[in-house]
């Protein structure tokens, strides 16, 4: 996306005084990145309307900041969007499905589900037989699974313009900005990082003051790349919380179909993947009807 140019404006003084007299400075007025990225979110949008399936792999890492605690799970994303009627938003549908875990030098097989399948939404546990159902939107409404500060996973995808810029000031930032050592990150995990959203194009949120947002977040920053065909990609998210902790969603090999493409083995998402269905006895379940309003709800 092309950055606007500096304008040099100079400063014109009329005056009578001989020709000799000194000229005013000259004033550098640098590009407004708060303009560019309202661009760029466009950009985005734009990208993502005809956005059908998206796959790949997530690496989810929090780090504490108290304690310099580090949890990180691994496994697949998987996304959807079906086309709805004239005016009205596509039917999400969304599923993270983890399978290891690490904490400290310790590396363990876990199973652990989060699924949105366009009313409830579920966490399933199965080491722990544990299920939990939550209905976060009424019957017959839509709901976006993925609007930061309401979902999970502070996943950049489907995100509206008006939407992000209602809550957030956006900022276009350097690639590496934000990843420095030191803020949750140590030299060889921030050079890694970096090495990671290397060519990137990174934008900055920052929660207004008084929005819900503000109570989850200090800033927010989503990183994207380009595909073959020139699409946006999203590559990295960070957030940090008023208490410090960082997160940091990393998604990987993304594939994507959008409309009029054909689907192939690789875009393809099992249906047992976005399957909600309650699981029978031998399992702890919870159930929660709709409750009057959306409640923000948790990630791992």
């Amino acid at each position: 996306m092309p950055i606007l140019k500096a304008l040099l404006l100079l400063a014109c003084v009329p005056s009578s005084a001989p020709a000799m007299q000194p000229q005013p400075p000259q004033v550098q007025v640098l590009p407004d990145r708060s303009t560019e990225a309202a661009k760029f979110l466009d950009e985005l949008e734009r990208a993502d309307a005809g956005l059908r399936r998206l796959v790949g792999e997530i690496k989810y890492q929090r780090t504490f900041d108290l304690v310099g605690d580090r949890q990180t799970r691994y496994g697949r994303i998987a996304y959807t969007a079906e086309p709805a009627s004239e005016g009205a938003p596509p039917a999400r549908k969304f599923a993270v499905l983890f399978d290891r875990f690490e904490i400290g030098s310790v590396v363990r097989n876990e199973e652990k589900a989060y699924i949105f399948d366009g009313q409830w939404l579920v966490e399933r546990i199965p080491g722990e037989k544990l299920f939990k159902k939550h209905e976060v939107v009424p019957p017959g409404e839509k709901f976006d699974p993925l609007r930061l500060g309401q979902g999970p996973f502070p996943i950049p995808i489907g995100q509206r313009r008006a939407d992000i810029l209602e809550r957030f000031t956006a900022d276009l930032a350097p690639a590496e900005s934000g990843l420095e050592p030191g803020d949750a990150l140590s030299e060889a995990d921030a050079s890694a990082v970096r090495d990671f959203v290397s060519g990137t194009t990174q934008i900055k949120l920052v929660p207004r003051d008084g929005v819900p947002e503000a109570e989850d977040f200090r800033e927010v920053r989503l990183w994207y790349t380009r595909d073959a065909s020139g699409r946006w990609l999203p590559r990295l998210a960070r957030t940090i919380n008023p208490s410090g902790d960082s997160t940091l969603v990393f998604l990987i090999n993304v594939r994507t179909l959008h409309a009029g493409e054909t689907p192939t083995a690789e875009t393809s998402i099992p249906a047992s993947m976005l399957d909600t269905t309650t699981p029978g006895e031998g399992w702890d379940v919870s159930i929660q009807r709709w409750a009057g309003k959306a409640e923000p709800f948790g990630g791992p």
